[in-house]
């Protein structure tokens, strides 16, 4: 397999963690602002800012070695208690800074197991409960309020904003690393039992994916041209049907969705790669057109001319001069 589907997923997570954090810093920094010089609130611009260096100044520590739980739990937990702080003196006014806790979950979803996913949501909305209950008691000094229904819109527009940002970045990065996952798992399927008996795959739980004919068509080269099934003329969709013990209908629909008018569209692609890679590899002094074509699958040299032509744009006669032209004016015995 080409791809380390395991570096890749951890590639693309670090990658999410990265852009998250930096928004949420680039957020912090442009809110102190909004809070200081259009809201004229010192102490909660002090508040923000406050959180904004230490996050940073720990993402720097941090950013070059680090778990990818252990930093998510950080960045949950330490999320969480700012924006309860916030929302403890904000209640009164605006509740709209909740919003601040709706990509937590989701956080938790992408990176953490399941169950982390119903422990946080059960933790954001006993912060939401709390700060309700506790906000009346929240000395009048401490509270934020608004001088007019600019500065509460400017403010709450603001983190709308912000948060349906922070909301389409983890979904699209989940969406990445969700196909990953499944065509990393797939990649793990073996046809049939150790002992030879026949086993039927679940496409049933395959089809409620959206990924399901992607990775399907991974597993469909993995066994025609590893186990390179193409070198047969004669094979057909309906071995590969039993090979896989996977309907036709889906074998079908995978290679169309990838790129392929049919079944004979794509084995013949790769009957003509081969013949590519036999004529790099081979002393062409020695060996014949037609044991290279056949030797590929094609059953007569009409056929693989024409499919030939079809697939490279060129018959094979063009294909074979400019590879003399590369490795040398030498003699090729047709």
């Amino acid at each position: 397999m080409g791809l380390d589907y395991n570096d890749e997923i951890t590639r693309l997570k670090r990658k999410l963690i990265s852009h998250y954090v930096y928004s949420t810093l680039a957020t912090l920094g442009l809110y102190s602002l909004v809070l200081y010089f259009l809201l004229h609130n010192t102490l909660f611009a002090a508040y923000t800012f406050s959180y904004f260096c230490l996050l940073g100044y720990t993402w720097l520590l941090l950013r070059k070695n680090y778990k990818i739980k252990n930093i998510v739990h950080l960045l949950l937990i330490s999320g969480s208690v700012f924006v309860f702080f916030m929302l403890l003196c904000l209640w009164e006014s605006s509740v709209v800074s909740c919003m601040f806790l709706v990509p937590l979950p989701l956080g938790a979803y992408i990176f953490l197991e399941k169950k982390y996913l119903y422990l946080y949501t059960f933790f954001i909305l006993l912060i939401i409960v709390a700060a309700m209950l506790l906000s009346e008691s929240v000395p009048p000094h401490y509270r934020l309020t608004y001088a007019n229904r600019t500065q509460l819109t400017i403010s709450d527009v603001f983190v709308f904003l912000e948060n349906m940002y922070i909301i389409s970045v983890l979904l699209f990065y989940n969406d990445k690393i969700r196909k990953l996952e499944v065509i990393k798992e797939y990649h793990t399927y073996k046809p049939g039992l150790s002992d030879g008996t026949e086993e039927t795959p679940d496409i049933v739980a395959i089809s409620k994916k959206d990924e399901k004919f992607v990775l399907l068509f991974e597993n469909i080269r993995s066994v025609i041209e590893e186990q390179h099934h193409f070198k047969n003329a004669e094979f057909t969709i309906s071995q590969l049907s039993t090979i896989m013990k996977i309907n036709n209908v889906y074998l079908s629909k995978a290679i169309k969705i990838s790129g392929y008018k049919n079944f004979s569209h794509y084995i013949n692609k790769c009957r003509v790669n081969y013949v590519k890679e036999l004529l790099q590899e081979s002393d062409i002094q020695k060996v014949t057109l037609m044991y290279i074509y056949t030797e590929a699958g094609f059953s007569n040299q009409s056929t693989f001319n024409r499919v030939f032509k079809q697939i490279e744009n060129i018959t094979p006669s063009e294909y074979v001069d400019n590879l003399f032209r590369q490795n040398g004016n030498i003699q090729f015995t047709l």
